[in-house]
């Protein structure tokens, strides 16, 4: 039995190790992801499987029930990952109006037939309104009589073959992935519905680990702190720009901005944040801000007000901080400094830093030449209404000639206005401009609820503040508990019931806030990492509560951590957000698949700051051996939960990349490390096989470092690997 356990886990560490390098080596060739799918890594995992079946025989674990349905879905699981290798065709289709086809092309490419002729008599492209970003991609298609359409998160299946809408060419032709997949999926699911009922069976038997440890764990006192203040105040700006009334209603004015018709307040607050860094620049605001870029360009070109981020694009403009002004882009004889850099951007050291302050070059370019505000809307022969800007050239011919003097010149009569202070003539000005949208906009437009929710989520989306004091007070109250528990202490009952006040008020805050940009963005905000990391904050709060009565610390915790993830959504907070949800993303399972992983995120950041909190104890008093115990029952006690639910969340994707892409795995780097992180912790489950693992000490140590495969599953491939998951 030695040999089976020394086999399985070496195995297992191998492969991880094998998942790990691959995702790098993406990086550098893409083709590296083939030896996911190449016949010694399929017979690693073989051998690996088998040799783990015969270990669970041979160490009775089949007298344990639920635990043995466990370990048996994955081996169905991968038996059906097995299956679908040996079997399953893979490829693509391309198809013109009209076209019908026999085969399609596999991905190695060669040809492979279908028992039938497909063919394609319609496609078209749904759009959002008044825009040109796609809302969906639709092909009406038949085969052997059979009629049918094939859009995104919609597939066409006939005959054993799946046919998923995967985007059109350049000639409006439809581009399809086929998958030929008769009995691979049928295990897969069949292991995937067996993993569901086991976990299940297992969370609620009376003999289960998880069950022992909620009977023996009681509820104890929390210390805490009291909260940290943060006062901010703003200054008087000498820099030219619209007095605040005008400016605000220059902001009440509807725009196509993000593909999308929203406040021009919003365009105002994201052009500022992407420039500096902050929705208000030298106390004016992110709408005053935009104005005077818009009407006083001369002065603002000599502001330093655009943030560079990279040392090399600094040294290239030749500043000494981190602010460069649009001046500081051109040379002496007015030659633009990043033009040749940029043709050769792959030899340049930190690409990525050029391309951002390019971009915000490029965004200033196109606000003070009239090309980005998009504030008229005009319709065309067919009626058909797009937003237009007074640069614009494409203006549709059908426009009398009224109606295109009014776009071309209407805001150089602003401006005019503007330069000679007539500020109610320019408020009357803004007002004809909004009538003249509300009457010509049509269906185009947001309701007047909607909007008037966007304008209010601007104003109060700014979290940074709450973030810097939830830290604080968190961090506080977190060491002090682990010193007043080192030393038998407790804490005063006023202080925890401040800290729960804190708590909530926090977590109402950012409820307002969630709820606003879901009402606004018309889809769940599940969509894009600002909106993952804030509704794991969200998560924090009621975790904590519900936690607070058997785990000592987990409001001060549940504080931290919801103070660390808000600061790391307004920390994304220089790019835009708000936009159309891409036509992939438009499933329910994206919202189940996200929020059940960001539950499992928060309960393993518990773990580990559980963890933590055991060293500090450790240090200050190393006879507290019983509270450190009592830490390593309730990381326990929160490790099948998170666990459960970070595997649920993994195959709940699996099924949502069926449904979108025609395959349930795609080796993708995000799906490569979200597996290498529950691997990583089901190890902890495995006591027997480890001994170790029951000190408490190395257990904490284990759930610390075992984090780290968290962090670079969420913010490691994001920043430094590249996929199909870098909407995340």
């Amino acid at each position: 039995m030695r040999v089976l356990k020394k086999t399985s886990f070496g195995l297992m560490a191998i492969i991880l190790v094998v998942l790990a390098v691959g995702t790098i080596l993406q990086k550098i060739d893409s083709s590296a992801v083939a030896a996911y799918t190449s016949p010694w890594f399929v017979a690693l995992w073989t051998v690996m499987a088998v040799s783990a079946v015969a270990y669970m025989l041979r160490s009775r674990l089949n007298r344990r029930l639920p635990a043995f349905a466990v370990h048996a879905s994955f081996a169905v699981i991968l038996a059906g990952a097995l299956t679908s290798w040996l079997t399953s065709e893979h490829g693509t289709l391309r198809l013109k109006d009209g076209a019908e086809a026999s085969a399609f092309t596999l991905d190695d490419g060669s040809v492979a037939k279908m028992p039938f002729s497909l063919k394609l008599q319609r496609f078209e492209i749904e759009y959002y309104a008044g825009t040109e970003a796609p809302m969906d991609f639709v092909s009406h298609l038949s085969a052997d009589g059979v009629n049918g359409t094939a859009s995104m998160n919609n597939v066409f299946s006939h005959r054993g073959y799946r046919f998923y809408q995967s985007g059109y060419d350049s000639e409006g032709g439809s581009v399809f992935t086929v998958a030929h997949d008769p009995m691979g999926i049928g295990v897969t699911y069949a292991g995937y519905a067996l993993l569901l009922a086991s976990i299940c069976w297992f969370m609620m038997s009376g003999k289960s680990r998880f069950r022992s440890l909620l009977r023996k764990l009681s509820a104890k006192p929390l210390a805490v702190v009291g909260a940290l203040m943060v006062a901010m105040s703003a200054q008087a700006s000498d820099l030219p720009a619209l007095p605040q009334q005008q400016a605000e209603e220059m902001g009440n004015l509807y725009v196509l901005y993000g593909d999308r018709i929203c406040p021009l307040q919003t365009m105002a607050k994201e052009f500022t944040e992407k420039l500096c860094g902050n929705a208000t620049f030298d106390g004016l605001s992110a709408e005053q801000v935009l104005s005077g870029w818009l009407y006083y360009p001369t002065d603002w070109s000599k502001v330093p007000m655009i943030k560079i981020k990279s040392a090399e694009v600094r040294r290239l403009l030749g500043i000494d901080g981190k602010y460069a002004s649009v001046r500081d882009f051109f040379s002496d004889v007015n030659e633009y400094k990043l033009e040749k850099p940029l043709r050769g951007i792959d030899r340049f050291a930190d690409p990525q830093g050029l391309r951002e302050a390019a971009e915000k070059f490029d965004i200033i370019n196109r606000l003070t030449t009239g090309k980005s505000l998009k504030i008229f809307p005009l319709k065309d022969a067919e009626g058909k209404i797009g937003w237009f800007s007074q640069g614009d050239d494409n203006i549709p011919v059908e426009t009398d000639t009224q109606e295109w003097m009014f776009v071309k010149m209407s805001l150089s009569y602003a401006n005019e206005l503007v330069q000679t202070g007539r500020w109610t003539d320019l408020s009357d000005f803004y007002t004809k401009v909004r009538k003249y949208q509300r009457k010509n906009g049509g269906a185009t437009l947001p309701s007047d609820t909607r909007f008037k929710a966007e304008k209010t989520y601007n104003t109060v989306s700014n979290a940074r503040p709450l973030a810097i004091t939830l830290m604080c007070v968190g961090l506080v109250a977190f060491f002090s508990f682990c010193l007043l528990s080192a030393r038998g202490g407790r804490p005063r009952r006023w202080a925890v019931l401040t800290l729960r006040a804190i708590a909530v008020a926090a977590w109402l805050y950012i409820s307002v806030i969630i709820v606003l940009l879901w009402f606004v963005s018309g889809h769940i905000p599940m969509s894009n990492g600002y909106e993952t990391m804030l509704f794991l904050a969200w998560c924090a709060v009621p975790i904590a509560m519900l936690a607070e009565r058997r785990m000592p610390l987990a409001l001060p915790m549940g504080v931290l951590l919801c103070g660390m993830t808000t600061m790391v959504a307004m920390m994304g907070f220089s790019n835009p957000r708000m936009s159309q949800l891409m036509p992939v993303l438009q499933s329910p399972l994206l919202s189940a698949h996200v929020a059940v992983i960001m539950v499992a995120y928060a309960l393993l950041a518990f773990m580990a700051m559980n963890g933590i909190a055991a060293f500090v104890m450790r240090m200050r008093n190393r006879a507290a051996t019983d509270e450190i115990t009592v830490l390593k029952e309730h990381s326990e006690l929160l490790l099948y939960p998170a666990v459960m639910l970070l595997t649920i969340g993994i195959f709940l994707g699996a099924v949502w990349a069926n449904v979108s892409w025609g395959r349930y795995w795609g080796w993708d780097p995000k799906e490569v490390w979200a597996l290498i992180t529950m691997i990583v912790y089901a190890f902890a489950f495995h006591r027997e096989s480890f001994p170790w693992l029951w000190r408490p000490m190395a257990f904490h140590a284990y759930m610390v470092l075992a984090f780290f495969s968290v962090l670079f599953t969420y913010f490691g491939v994001n920043f430094f690997l590249s996929g199909m998951h870098s909407y995340a």
